[in-house]
């Protein structure tokens, strides 16, 4: 798939809504998070309406390194395949640089999600396509950021319709991100 021709090029979000008078704008959401437990793990989904970058920075030193860093290719463009790269053993200050230099990316392309998994403590931060934050670990540090900074606690919602933006004006940062680190290619029915 070469990208989604309906959105424009400089498109700025992952993910747009439809509006009838302007057509697809971006989504933003309120600052909201919800508690939840998945197969009897406890974690929080977080949305903002901030920049979903600066919160992974944020939450990130909540946890102690050293740190993996995992992409997770899910809508692959013509020539690639589905594919989860890593590389492990970044400290805070490698993870902080990369989210940096491919802030924009991470934050306009909806084709992948980013892992940052926490070794010595577990805990590990999702960024997925929908730009939501799911955090694992560090939960008491993480609510009281959230409440101290305004988040209501009530469950975000997707609108619909919505377009993941997949434009292909973004192969070549994506390319960029795998020149970045020393990946490693796994298998994707390895998720952890």
């Amino acid at each position: 798939m070469e990208g989604n021709s309906l959105l424009p090029t400089d498109f700025p979000s992952k993910l747009a809504a439809w509006d009838p008078v302007s057509g697809w704008i971006p989504v933003k959401y309120e600052n909201q998070y919800q508690k939840q437990v998945i197969s009897g793990v406890n974690r929080v989904l977080i949305a903002s309406d901030e920049n979903g970058i600066e919160l992974l920075r944020t939450f990130s030193r909540f946890f102690a390194g050293p740190y993996r860093l995992a992409y997770l290719l899910v809508t692959p463009p013509d020539g690639y395949e589905l594919a989860k790269y890593q590389v492990d053993g970044l400290e805070l200050e490698a993870v902080d640089q990369f989210l940096t230099e491919f802030e924009e990316f991470l934050s306009s392309d909806a084709r992948h999600h980013l892992w940052i998994h926490a070794r010595t403590s577990g805990g590990t931060l999702i960024y997925d396509e929908h730009g939501w934050i799911y955090c694992y670990g560090a939960q008491e540090s993480v609510l009281e950021w959230l409440l101290a900074n305004g988040y209501k606690d009530e469950m975000p919602q997707i609108p619909f319709p919505h377009l993941h933006n997949e434009n292909s004006k973004f192969n070549l940062e994506m390319e960029r991100v795998f020149k970045a680190l020393p990946w490693v290619r796994v298998p994707v029915s390895n998720l952890g």
